[in-house]
């Protein structure tokens, strides 16, 4: 009796997954940008999106040939409306039950059609919005008081929700910021344009430490050939205290200064940090840039940290499509 009893329970299972492939499907032949255009009116899905449509229509026509699906498999969701599922995801923050509410499709494609955009869309995005050479790195400003940096570079946390393991809690968790978190690094030009990204660590790791194992220093480094002897040289970049130690491997590197034991700043090292700040303003800047773009940045993270690595990057680069648009400093 068990065994027909097992059975029956597979041939249900079956069925119900075949009931919700189909369904899947059918929400992938249904959804589309257009009709949610024509539904809720561009106002209602510049909320949605966090892009305006003549925005959104930009940043599809840019990715949608680099996002050509190759090999065999269904092809799922077109460019345009898995970037809509994917951003309102992303900007608001909403539940996949809020998203599946939102759309009228079952969860699975949502999960399915986010899934399939990240997996798509992430070469897509940062191969178009976040500069792979130096060269496309170059800003059309400068900052007001270091014109010869190419950036100003700093870290930021990703709250996410304490994990089960003790060991992952070590790690995870930043005795600066009292949470459990993942950091990542970016270099900021003058114009506010992200030009180097680090790769996503745990929240304990130190900011110099994060700096040392990035490619920043790779990233910005010019080779030249000199009487036969190569030559590296660098511009010089803004720091913060938090990377005090990195001159050992980058002397261009320009850092505040930190205030002595019993001791008090100069006159000149009070004002050097006065312009360093000012001038660092703008990675700050960023980071609020896009944290208010992106919902799911704002609270805890809800979903595997893992996504993160495909995610960050993403979001970088949607971050600096919209700074072109509207620039963090007039």
């Amino acid at each position: 009796m068990q065994k027909f009893a097992d059975l029956r329970r597979h041939r249900q299972q079956k069925i119900e997954e075949e009931e919700e492939e189909s369904s899947s499907e059918e929400a992938e032949q249904s959804f589309s940008y257009q009709h949610l255009l024509e539904t809720h009116g561009v106002e209602r899905m510049k909320d949605i999106t966090g892009f305006t449509d003549e925005e959104f229509r930009e940043i599809a026509e840019q990715i949608a040939p680099l996002m050509i699906q190759r090999g065999r498999g269904r092809r799922g969701f077109a460019a345009e409306d898995g970037l809509a599922i994917f951003l309102a995801w992303a900007t608001s923050g909403m539940t996949y039950n809020e998203l599946s509410l939102l759309f009228h499709m079952p969860i699975a494609s949502v999960k399915t059609a986010i899934a399939n955009f990240m997996g798509r869309g992430k070469a897509a995005l940062v191969s178009s919005f976040i500069p792979t050479t130096l060269e496309d790195a170059a800003a059309a400003s400068n900052f007001p008081h270091f014109p010869d940096a190419i950036g100003a570079v700093d870290a930021t946390i990703i709250p996410i929700w304490r994990p089960s393991n003790p060991e992952d809690q070590r790690k995870y968790y930043s005795g600066k910021h009292k949470v459990h978190c993942v950091k990542f690094q970016l270099l900021v030009n003058p114009d506010g344009q992200a030009i180097h990204l680090s790769q996503i660590v745990e929240g304990k790791k130190h900011d110099k430490k994060l700096f040392d194992e990035s490619s920043l220093r790779q990233f910005v480094s010019e080779q030249s050939n000199l009487a036969g002897q190569v030559v590296i040289t660098r511009k010089p970049i803004l720091c913060d205290r938090g990377y005090t130690g990195i001159q050992g491997t980058y002397p261009e590197a320009i850092i505040m200064k930190k205030q002595p034991h019993e001791g008090e700043l100069t006159d000149d090292e009070k004002r050097l940090n006065d312009m360093l700040s000012s001038d660092r303003m703008i990675v700050e800047n960023y980071f609020g840039r896009m944290k208010v773009l992106f919902g799911i940045l704002f609270s805890t993270f809800r979903c595997e940290i893992r996504l993160l690595d495909d995610l960050i990057p993403m979001l970088v680069a949607l971050t600096n499509f919209n700074i072109r648009h509207h620039p963090l400093r007039r």
